[in-house]
Parts: C-alpha cells; sequence; structure tokens
C-alpha cells in the first residue's frame, strides 16, 4: 500500500488465529516501556454506545497522528470475552471496554506518504 508506514513487529504478542493453538506473529524485539495503552470504554454495550467509542477512537487517531505519535489499535483484545472481562475489572467496573489504543513514538522517522487526490472538478458538480 503506497500511502500507509511500513509496518514493525509490535512489542506484545497477537493471539493466535491458529485452530491447533500454535504461534502466529510473534513480539519484536525490545521493551514497551515508552508505550502507553488507552482503555476507550462506555457505560452500557448498546449499538449507540460502539457509535460513540467509533467516534472517539476516531477523534484519538487524529490527534495522536497530528501530534507526531504512532498509535496501534487494539481491537483483538475486547473480542475475546476473558480479556474483555478482566478489562472491565480494571475499569473497577464501571463500563465495558470497547477498544484499547497502544500509543508510542514511532519506530522509525517514516512517515506515510501524502494521499493522492484527484483535482477538484473531477469530483464536484455545480
Amino acid at each position: 500500500m503506497e500511502t500507509a508506514v511500513s509496518g514493525t513487529p509490535r512489542k506484545i504478542p497477537l493471539r493466535s488465529f491458529f485452530p491447533e493453538g500454535g504461534e502466529g506473529l510473534l513480539p519484536g524485539p525490545g521493551h514497551d516501556g515508552g508505550a502507553r495503552y488507552l482503555v476507550l470504554w462506555t457505560r452500557d454495550d448498546e449499538p449507540t454506545d460502539w457509535l460513540a467509542a467509533g467516534e472517539a477512537m476516531s477523534s484519538a487517531l487524529l490527534e495522536t497522528t497530528a501530534a507526531g505519535l504512532a498509535v496501534s489499535p487494539m481491537t483483538d483484545v475486547v473480542e475475546v470475552p476473558a480479556s474483555r472481562a478482566l478489562l472491565h475489572r480494571l475499569l473497577d467496573n464501571l463500563g465495558e471496554a470497547q477498544a484499547a489504543l497502544r500509543i508510542g513514538v514511532p519506530a522509525t522517522d517514516d512517515s506515510a506518504p501524502d494521499t493522492p487526490r484527484r483535482p477538484a472538478g473531477e469530483v464536484i458538480e455545480r
């Protein structure tokens, strides 16, 4: 993909999709001490809450990117009932975790190239 920064290994493991439980993607080298984790949560778990969490995630992605930080959505932690229950307890049972974001300093100085744009006259009709 021309408009994305090249991927780097995660410092923490991804969940395994292998039916037999084998390792898929192992975590990268080093530590994750500079990263911070943001849990997006809502009081309830209804479609309107999912929408609000999606809007909050969109805002967080834009703000962190504008600040020059690296951000990685980690929705897998809320898709597994056991880890979602753990997050619920960590939130002091106040609400339902909808997503988690890992926020840190980019591993490289690579930035995503500009997205190609069509001329306005091609897409706007009067």
